[in-house]
């Protein structure tokens, strides 16, 4: 009940700093890593609450603390249009591990993971189908920041041209195999 009580101030308090900093203007680039805590479920998705009492399981609690980072980009959406920041302002946003995998027609597991490129004032939605590696992302920001990629039509296809092989697939420790 400790580690869940921590663990609730903890987010509760990284998440609010995450968000005003992202939302100040004295700052040209904030990265921002707002992980998904692992279970135990710290968040209630049915109160919208942070909690110590979730006691759903692996999957439910994975579940509830998935709608808690939703949540906290939603905020940090907000946060950024009352700054007046929403028309220089890119978000991506992107996961550290997948939830389940599936089997590929070649028998190969592929395992997938949000990635969401958002560019300022929104811009229209595309849709990437070439498999990237997540690695991708430095370099994706370097052309942002060189203003060689403007738009979610430039993101989309400089990552159809330059996908980073992703891996092969994974040790029993979580480690890439290429």
């Amino acid at each position: 009940m400790n580690v869940r009580r921590l663990s609730s101030q903890r987010i509760a308090e990284l998440g609010n700093l995450a968000i005003r900093t992202a939302a100040d203007s004295r700052f040209g680039l904030v990265l921002l890593h707002l992980p998904v805590p692992r279970p135990p479920g710290i968040y209630d998705r049915a109160t919208g609450r942070l909690t110590t009492w979730n006691f759903t399981g692996a999957g439910g609690g994975y579940l509830d603390n998935l709608a808690l980072a939703d949540r906290m980009i939603a905020v940090l959406r907000r946060g950024i249009e009352r700054a007046n920041l929403g028309d220089r302002t890119w978000l991506i946003v992107s996961a550290d591990r997948w939830w389940g995998a599936s089997r590929r027609y070649d028998g190969q597991t592929d395992h997938r993971v949000p990635f969401l490129v958002r560019p300022p004032d929104g811009g229209r939605t595309t849709h990437v189908d070439a498999p990237f590696n997540t690695l991708a992302t430095y370099d994706l920001v370097l052309m942002i920041l060189r203003g060689s990629i403007r738009d979610a039509g430039d993101a989309a296809a400089w990552l159809a041209r330059n996908p980073v092989a992703p891996p092969r697939d994974y040790t029993s420790a979580g480690r890439p195999i290429y």
